[in-house]
């Protein structure tokens, strides 16, 4: 199957990722091939809401790219027919009852935001805009299981220019070094792709307040 092979763009995972301490819930959308990441803000997990919510964030994509939206069988997606009403290529599909491997890059996903989110909220400051920002630098981290790409990459295929690229044609000569001179070297180019501005929204993905759906 294409979409368990991660073939297909545009196959999304969806779960709620709940802040205790603020009472509000986090709708996490995760595309399967590129693991970039939608999300948005619910004040309860009641299914009418959650459904808007997910409406507001599955129309920032491009139109008529959806393939498919996993699942679980909690009864906040109850209400999953009003996003069909809205956008009729929305095709959903329910992981089996305790099987959260069935979304597993989901799940993965949520653990990242998690380093920004913790359960402990309080000891943390949040707002949508700090939620826009979290989930902005998940997007422009590389990624092993992507080559080293990211998935805001990955996902418009465009690639991520680091801030002291130099011009075309003028690259430096490879450096050498011993393996530690080498590894702090890829540590200040990883922080470099994390200290960029924010990325322009793009016509179709998501607005400040999203970030991004799921495979």
């Amino acid at each position: 199957h294409s979409t368990s092979r991660r073939q297909r763009q545009m196959c999304i995972e969806t779960d709620l990722v709940y802040s205790s301490f603020h009472k509000l819930y986090v709708v996490t959308l995760v595309d399967r091939r590129s693991r970039y990441l939608l999300t948005g803000i619910c004040q309860s997990r009641k299914p009418e809401e959650v459904a808007r919510v997910m409406a507001s964030m599955l129309d920032t994509l491009p139109k008529g790219k959806l393939r498919s939206i996993t699942l679980d069988r909690g009864l906040e997606f109850a209400h999953h027919a009003n996003i069909t009403k809205i956008i009729p290529n929305a095709v959903f599909y329910f992981a089996h009852p305790h099987a959260p491997w069935e979304r597993g890059t989901n799940e993965n996903t949520n653990g990242l935001l998690r380093q920004y989110i913790p359960k402990d909220t309080y000891k943390v400051p949040f707002s949508p805009s700090l939620l826009a920002s979290f989930t902005d630098k998940l997007n422009r981290r590389p990624r092993k299981c992507l080559g080293w790409k990211s998935p805001l990459e990955l996902f418009f295929h465009k690639p991520l220019h680091f801030l002291d690229n130099p011009p075309l044609g003028k690259e430096p000569a490879p450096q050498g070094g011993t393996p530690c001179q080498t590894a702090r070297r890829g540590r200040r180019a990883l922080q470099g792709v994390r200290n960029l501005p924010p990325h322009p929204a793009p016509s179709g993905p998501p607005s400040v307040s999203y970030t991004h759906l799921t495979l």
